[in-house]
This record gives C-alpha cells, sequence and structure tokens, in this order.
C-alpha cells in the first residue's frame, strides 16, 4: 500500500470520472468518515480500473488529508465487462428467437383456424373417425404452439386475461380436445367435480387449459395406464375468493424416481418412446 495526498491522483483520474470522484472526496471529507468508490486511473496512457478505500483526517494544521488504500481491480473488471457482454449477447438472441417463433406461431395458427372451420362446415360430409382425428391433430397442433408460447414468453403466458368460466366446464372441454389422443392410446378419462367447480369465478382459463392438456395427454402418450382420473374440489374462501383444487391421476407405470426431477425440465423426457416435446410438464 502507498500512503499520498489524493489531490496528487487528479491528474490521473478517467475524465468521465472526476464529477464523481470529487463529490465522493467531499462527502468523505466534510463528516471525516471512511468510505471507498471504483473509478479509473490513466497510467501510462493505459486505463486501469481502481478500487479505494478512503479515511479523512484532520492534521496538526488543521487541513484535512485523505488517505487512500489503492486495489488494482483492472483484471476484475474486464472479466465483469466480458461476461455482462456475453450475457447481453445472449439476452439479444433470446429475444430475437422469441420474436421469430412468436412470428412462426401467428403465421401458423391462422391457417390451422381455417382448416378447422372447414372442418366444421363440412362436418355432416366427413367420416365421424376422420373429423374426430382431423380434429384432434389440430388441437395437438395449437397445445404444441402454446407450449413453446410459454417457454419463450412465460411472462405473457402467466399475465394473459382473466375470464369467468367455470372451471369444471375447462376441463370438459380438454377432455373433448384430447378425445382422439384418449382414443388412440385406449385410455378412459375420467372427471369428477363438485357444485361449486360448476359455478362461474374469475381465473386464467389459458394456464388452466394448458396445464390439464399437458397432464392429461402425458398420462395417455407415456404411463402406459388405461385409466386416468381428475377430481375438482372448489372451496369458497369469500364474496371474492375461491380456491380451486384439481386432482390428476392414472394407473400407469409411473414415473421413476431417478427420473423425477429430470422430466419437469425444458425438453426433459423420461423412459419412453412416444413422441413429444419435452416441454409438457416444464410447464406444470
Amino acid at each position: 500500500s502507498e500512503s499520498m495526498d489524493v489531490n496528487e491522483l487528479d491528474k490521473r483520474w478517467h475524465p468521465e470520472d472526476s464529477d464523481r470522484i470529487a463529490a465522493f472526496i467531499e462527502t468523505c471529507s466534510k463528516p471525516l468518515q471512511a468510505g471507498h468508490i471504483e473509478f479509473r486511473l490513466i497510467v501510462d496512457g493505459e486505463t486501469r480500473w481502481i478500487r479505494a478505500a478512503t479515511r479523512s483526517v484532520k492534521n496538526q494544521a488543521g487541513d484535512i488529508v485523505s488517505y487512500a488504500s489503492i486495489l488494482d481491480i483492472t483484471d476484475d473488471k474486464q472479466r465483469e465487462q466480458a461476461l455482462q457482454s456475453a450475457v447481453n449477447e445472449l439476452q439479444d438472441r433470446r429475444e430475437k428467437q422469441a420474436q421469430m417463433l412468436s412470428v412462426v406461431g401467428h403465421e401458423l395458427r391462422t391457417p390451422i383456424a381455417s382448416l378447422k372451420m372447414q372442418i366444421d362446415n363440412y362436418h355432416d360430409q366427413l367420416p365421424s373417425d376422420y373429423r374426430s382425428l382431423a380434429a384432434s391433430d389440430l388441437d395437438s397442433t395449437l397445445s404444441i404452439l402454446d407450449d413453446l408460447r410459454f417457454v419463450i414468453q412465460p411472462d405473457a403466458v402467466k399475465t394473459s386475461e382473466q375470464r369467468q368460466a367455470a372451471p369444471a366446464d375447462v376441463i370438459e372441454q380438454v377432455f373433448g380436445t384430447l378425445q382422439g389422443v384418449f382414443t388412440q392410446h385406449q385410455m378412459a378419462p375420467h372427471l369428477k367435480f363438485d357444485t361449486a367447480s360448476k359455478e362461474p369465478m374469475l381465473f386464467n382459463m389459458q394456464a388452466l387449459r394448458q396445464i390439464a392438456s399437458n397432464l392429461l395427454k402425458n398420462a395417455a402418450l407415456h404411463s402406459c395406464g388405461r385409466y386416468a382420473w381428475v377430481n375438482l374440489t372448489t372451496e369458497v374462501i369469500d364474496d371474492a375468493t375461491n380456491r380451486v383444487k384439481i386432482r390428476f391421476e392414472d394407473d400407469g407405470k409411473g414415473i421413476p424416481v431417478k427420473l423425477r426431477e429430470q422430466v419437469f425440465e425444458a425438453f426433459g423426457r423420461g423412459d419412453t418412446q412416444s413422441d413429444g416435446t419435452g416441454l409438457g410438464l416444464f410447464i406444470i
């Protein structure tokens, strides 16, 4: 360490830091208290980052003298800046990917909606098996788009507009959407709910639909079970608040203990040969 009059350093301060350093010295000098600051010095034409711990005292003549213990932190700052640059670059890439996937998702939804409309318009002219399978495939595609939207824009999904609906009705709609999946994998779903769950209430319908769809689809695709049960109960807390509990069960093989954390990660998959994006349980 080196002891010197702080005023001897003023010619070496980086111009952009001069005012900040001067203000710091003034603040520390008046109450005669200790402090610390990080700033830049120009040494032999090179900019160095300095961390200084300062202490101000009065000498015998009554003058205020400041002492500083100085540490060169240039290497630390360079690593910090390199890390921040990498973080900014990753964030920029993520935002660009999110924008691209958002555009792709929007462009895909339009023809899918058109196909669903055509199926409805030609309802009586299409074989029932084909109609059911086509509708199920289109709904599954929309579900995948919803999953991707959650991954790239989770905040937008969490703040989705709340709507008035009955939770039991939303789950019944999910059952209908997944009917083709249930039939294909020979799974029989069962829904049970109490009276309060049939009453309209304000909540995020999209979130509930997505959670129920992903859990039930996972059961059908990966559990190797034959039955799935969903049980809804609603507790009325007060005039403005309800607590809805939903229990999902199936009689399948379950998830091995060693894989129970992995399957809840993005793109994580268990011991299954069935198709899937690996996003279903991550979104839960």
